[in-house]
């Protein structure tokens, strides 16, 4: 092979994308450089490009939802984010029109302003859409509630420390800078939606640029909310080279196939993942006391007031979800329980739960000298109906015959399946005696079967003993002296029946009808 023809290594998608995305970033930023001897056109350079990356993004999120394979409910948070992008890049539209032609309001909030507050609000419902999908949906509602704690943790803190200060330095309304700090605040509780979801369910590819896209977009709107509170803000700064950044890795997030995952990082639930959001209200708390031990101060008072009820909230929902929790194991230990108790095909007890209640039966009966009786059923010439009829037909007669049997059974008895086709029969009562327990079993037997339109006339051989347990005696060799005095009594009985010399008159003595 030539050097001409020789393959070339294939480039990961990702890093090539990554570089044409700084790329285009360099590019804008030498465009807006060239053209800086011009404010107007510098301007319109940078929040035109500004306002064309997020409409590629959303154009890119809203065709990734159309990819094949992707689940429904990703396309759900693919539609969210891709509408998000859309109104943040029209509200950056207004914006930038504004801003070339002198046309912004001085009040705010501005027209674009709605833009970038619906970009918020849609991330954030996506953000919780993917944990709740991911994960189980107790624990989206805890990753928002966790994501809504860090970022008013993070507001009561930069509130106290800064912005308060500001405010009553440069006497703007509150809301002039409220608004550009919901921006990163906004952010933030998206960032800690998907950190938290990652955490605990491992991280995905796509997720993991949109975190990063959200991180980067924290930082932009921190930048230009210190840009505002300093009246330093103009197009062309740091922030709208991060922004274009942010949509950028958005748009990278959209090309990714959602289950492609780094193997090396797995889901973790460690306690100090736990315990973030609450360690995060140290500080917060800390800060707003100090605010308002020195000065009276409506809105660090309604942080710490709003602080208070998201974790109370948070407490609720954990301790709602470990009691639904708590209910579901115990709804599976039982399940587990009758399952270990219980004969799968017929429903009766197993040999494990007649043993059990034998032996309480047994020791009663010791210690109040009474009678107690067991008894062995054994159906006649089964292996015939399987043999004739199927497997299918003998499993249907085994079940009618535990109809039977527990139609029998008082309070204190007990119908179990000891194996195959034998069953065996507690009787608590002293006033019954094993040939009237006998008497009972053959009669609920006698009557005819009906397996799958034909009818069987079944028989078993039935062996009964009763007897008072001796004082003293260990009830361990009650119960075995019981279980085998009445199994050698069942034998007694098939020994004594007729055996027909065939199958076929085995089954015509067995009364089958193929009418």
């Amino acid at each position: 092979m030539t050097a001409r023809h020789a393959r070339l290594p294939r480039v990961p998608a990702l890093p090539v994308r990554v570089a044409v995305l700084l790329a285009a970033l360099l590019a804008t930023w030498c465009a807006a450089q060239l053209a800086a001897g011009d404010p107007v056109l510098a301007s319109a350079v940078v929040g035109g490009a500004e306002a064309v990356v997020p409409l590629v993004a959303g154009v890119t999120m809203l065709r990734a939802r159309t990819r094949a394979g992707t689940p429904r409910w990703m396309r759900a948070v693919w539609a969210l984010m891709g509408a998000a992008c859309l109104w943040w890049s029209a509200g950056q539209t207004v914006y930038a029109a504004g801003d070339a032609f002198g046309l912004l309001p001085e009040t705010v909030p501005g027209p674009y302003d709605v833009g970038f507050l619906l970009y918020t609000a849609l991330s954030l419902t996506a953000a919780t859409l993917y944990a709740g999908r991911t994960s189980r949906r107790f624990l989206s509602l805890r990753a928002l509630l966790d994501g809504m704690l860090l970022a008013g943790s993070l507001f009561s803190v930069v509130w106290v420390a800064w912005l308060a200060h500001t405010t009553s330095d440069r006497g703007d309304s509150l809301v002039a800078l409220l608004l550009p700090l919901a921006y990163p605040v906004g952010d933030v509780v998206v960032v800690s939606v998907l950190a938290l979801t990652m955490l605990r369910t491992g991280v995905r590819r796509a997720a993991l640029l949109l975190l990063l896209a959200n991180a980067v977009m924290a930082v932009a709107d921190s930048t230009y909310l210190v840009g505002v509170a300093q009246d330093v803000f103009a197009t062309g700064g740091i922030s709208d080279y991060l922004w274009m950044l942010a949509f950028g890795l958005g748009t990278l997030a959209a090309m990714e196939p959602v289950g492609r995952a780094f193997p090396v990082l797995e889901a973790t639930r460690a306690d100090a993942a736990v315990a973030l959001p609450y360690l995060t209200l140290l500080p917060a708390a800390a800060a707003g006391i100090v605010r308002l031990w020195s000065t009276p101060d409506r809105v660090a008072l309604l942080t710490l007031g709003g602080l208070v009820a998201l974790a109370l909230a948070r407490q609720f929902v954990v301790l709602r979800d470990n009691r639904t929790l708590l209910g579901v194991n115990e709804a599976q230990r039982e399940q587990l329980t009758r399952m270990a108790h219980t004969d799968l095909l017929t429903g009766l007890a197993n040999r494990r739960l007649f043993t059990e209640q034998l032996t309480a039966a047994a020791a009663t009966a010791q210690r109040q000298r009474t009678s107690l009786t067991v008894a062995f059923v054994d159906l006649d010439r089964f292996k015939v109906v399987n043999d004739t009829l199927g497997h299918a037909a003998g499993d249907e007669l085994l079940r009618s015959v535990a109809e039977r049997l527990v139609a029998c059974v008082r309070a204190g008895d007990c119908a179990s399946r000891w194996g195959g086709d034998e069953f065996a029969f507690l009787v608590t009562d002293p006033g019954v005696e094993a040939g009237a327990v006998v008497e009972r079993l053959r009669a609920a037997i006698a009557a005819p079967f009906s397996l799958g339109g034909t009818v069987v006339n079944a028989s078993a051989s039935i062996g009964a003993v009763s007897e008072v347990p001796l004082p003293g005696r260990p009830v361990e060799q009650v119960v075995d002296a019981l279980l085998a005095a009445a199994d050698a009594e069942m034998y007694v009985v098939k020994r004594a029946a007729p055996a027909p010399a065939r199958a076929a008159d085995a089954l015509a003595l067995d009364g089958v009808d193929r009418t």
